[in-house]
């Protein structure tokens, strides 16, 4: 077991989880929020190198979207993305089209 593995999430989608199990895609996005700061940036960062899937997951990997997802963030402003991962905020597609 990890050092980081039985920390719960105190907030947002989470709340209550353990960093174990929550999806790496989440906390990927999450260390990369601005207003994430440190001890807890810092924690999770150390978590994520812990899990092989984090070190599978592509630079410009769009996480897919479920009917069953209250919605996807942007991992530029943060805000919820369309069903077509468009986000009007920051008018672009955050994630690149996989061709």
């Amino acid at each position: 077991m990890a050092k980081h593995d039985e920390l719960k999430v105190r907030f947002g989608k989470y709340k209550g989880e353990r960093l174990a199990d929550i999806d790496v895609r989440y906390l990927d996005w999450l260390i990369g929020c601005d207003w994430l700061r440190d001890p807890l940036k810092k924690t999770i960062t150390e978590h994520l190198r812990g899990r092989a899937e984090w070190a599978a997951l592509g630079d410009d990997e769009a996480p897919e979207k479920k009917d069953d997802d209250e919605g996807l963030l942007c991992p530029f402003c943060c805000r919820e993305l369309t069903a077509s991962l468009w986000c009007a905020a920051c008018e672009k597609y955050p994630y690149e089209k996989k061709k």
